[in-house]
């Protein structure tokens, strides 16, 4: 008894210790991603881009920052040079020292550094930029856009628009209303979210200084523009293979992409520039008053936490309709594989063999990009298509090796006794291999859930992508990681125990036979 009740304290003070190592450790990681305050005017740990030499440089992956970097930081190796999806992402490089400086145009390197006292601008340049607005090879458009655009900088229009959009003050960031008179149609744009450019701002409205300029132009057109948020690298692929009319997100003017593309004039020039970590050091630390502004700029500013919801309603509508759709495809296929023999048997196989073997990713962007290349189709439900076919023939392959590698004397048996085949599969077969692949088929929709996270790939805004949105916007990654993260975790850790015990009943339904019962 003395042995069992010193064990007992014993994994209670583990726990207790556990449990105070884990605060501890949280306590720290608050500390150190909150504690800014009291630092004066910023300064740069570089001054010269020689001092660069054998650091490690950070740049958007997919932009010709890193061209440029190779060429005007020759003492920068290659290797050296990083590639990353975002701004947001540089940015949280840069403190964790992951890198020592990073390429951007000095309008959004603004937007990054502003209010911040641990990194500043370098005051030597990369050179300049021309940034312009993509819309297909070839597209009627393009001169009218140029013409427009050129007017609108002739009567002052593009100088209101900068003086507007490109400061760090946000008090007078409002986008127009939207006429609604759009006799020609509608134009559909693709948005990178890159501040301030364009970016998401409350119930998930895309406001930005090339979204103003476009909106302008496409009502003085004739249009209604509609926008949407994409990743900086399938902006251009959307207008290059017409799913969007038009492209926009600081993309620079070079010689190749107008090859590919109709660029408009620049509607931005600017110098390109490297940021760096500040020299200055913070004057104490301000964990709660950190804590509470961190909060306030992920939820509460601009309405941020209706983007969390809007993101979090499209992740349950893409597993929903998934485990809704999928599971009858799923046992519908395995009943053809049984039934049909090998004509239907082996196309079956080899389907299940596919969508076990591919990465989801990869079949939601064959079918976005080549499937579905040149039809005007939501990406919500092209995700949707991919998720409901690869689940199908996932668990649908689960449950046949289940059903294969029953012994084929009960089978036989069943047969003998006058069983029809599918009074066999029915009542013989299918409750084993359900019984056997229960926890397996469980975890598949649990991570029918963890997967939706990828369908930001083409456009879709789910959880995943919505808090993204909101760190491009506030350069802050801490809360919308650890909320995203803490939502996965609990919709994950529900849905497991509601399907356990659902698959429980059914189980035990399935056990239920009458005593004596006859095949019919």
């Amino acid at each position: 008894m003395k042995r069992l009740q010193s064990k007992a304290r014993f994994a209670t003070f583990w726990r207790v210790g556990v449990i105070l190592v884990f605060a501890g450790m949280l306590v720290v990681v608050f500390a150190l991603v909150f504690a800014r305050s009291g630092a004066g005017d910023a300064a740069p740990v570089y001054t010269e881009l020689k001092e660069l030499a054998g650091k490690r440089v950070g740049t958007i992956a997919g932009s010709i920052y890193a061209n440029i970097a190779t060429k005007e930081l020759p003492e920068v190796s290659p290797e050296n040079i990083r590639p990353y999806a975002s701004v947001d992402e540089m940015v949280e490089a840069l403190q964790k020292q992951e890198i020592d400086a990073f390429v951007e145009g000095k309008a959004v390197a603004n937007m990054a550094v502003a209010g911040r006292s641990d990194m500043a601008l370098m005051s030597s340049d990369l050179g300049e930029e021309e940034v312009g607005i993509a819309l297909h090879k070839n597209s009627p458009l393009t001169a009218k856009f140029n013409e427009r655009l050129l007017e609108l900088s002739l009567d002052g229009t593009m100088d209101t628009l900068r003086a507007k959009w490109l400061v760090a003050s946000d008090e007078t960031k409002a986008m127009p209303p939207a006429e609604k008179n759009s006799p020609n149609g509608i134009l559909r744009v693709a948005c990178a979210t890159i501040a301030p450019m364009a970016y998401v701002q409350d119930n998930n409205a895309v406001v930005g200084y090339e979204v103003e300029i476009v909106q302008t132009v496409a009502h003085e057109l004739g249009y209604t523009a509609t926008f949407y948020n994409a990743p900086f690298m399938s902006v251009l692929s959307d207008v290059e293979s017409g799913k969007a009319d038009v492209g926009i997100g600081n993309i620079t003017v070079t010689p190749e992409r107008q090859q590919r593309f109709d660029m408009t004039i620049p509607d931005y020039s600017g110098n390109i520039v490297l940021v760096t970590r500040a020299s200055n050091k913070p004057k104490g630390i301000d964990l709660a008053g950190g804590i509470a502004r961190s909060f306030r700029r992920t939820f509460m500013d601009e309405s941020r936490w209706k983007v969390i919801l809007d993101g979090l309603g499209v992740t349950a509508t893409i597993s929903i309709v998934t485990a809704v759709v999928g599971t009858p495809l799923a046992l519908w296929l395995v009943r053809m594989r049984y039934r049909r023999g090998k004509w239907l048997s082996r196309p079956i196989g080899l389907f299940q063999s596919l969508m076990s073997g591919l990465p989801i990713v990869v079949v939601i962007m064959l079918l976005y990009y080549v499937l579905f290349g040149a039809i005007d189709i939501a990406g919500e439900l092209v995700a949707i298509i991919a998720f409901v076919l690869v689940f199908a023939g996932r668990a649908s392959g689960v449950l046949w090796d289940a059903i294969d590698g029953i012994d084929k004397s009960q089978e036989e048996g069943a047969i003998a006794m006058g069983y029809t085949p599918g009074q066999v599969y029915s009542r013989i077969l299918f409750p084993q291999a359900v019984a056997k692949t229960r926890p397996r088929l469980v975890g598949m929709y649990v991570t029918v859930v963890k997967e939706t996270a990828v369908v930001g790939y083409i456009a879709v805004q789910d959880l995943t992508r919505a808090t993204d949105f909101i760190r491009a916007r506030t350069m802050d990654a801490f809360f919308p990681l650890v909320v995203t993260a803490l939502m996965y975790f609990v919709i994950c850790r529900l849905l497991g125990v509601v399907l356990n015990k659902f698959g429980t009943r059914l189980l035990e339904r399935a056990r239920r036979r009458e005593v004596g019962e006859e095949p019919q």
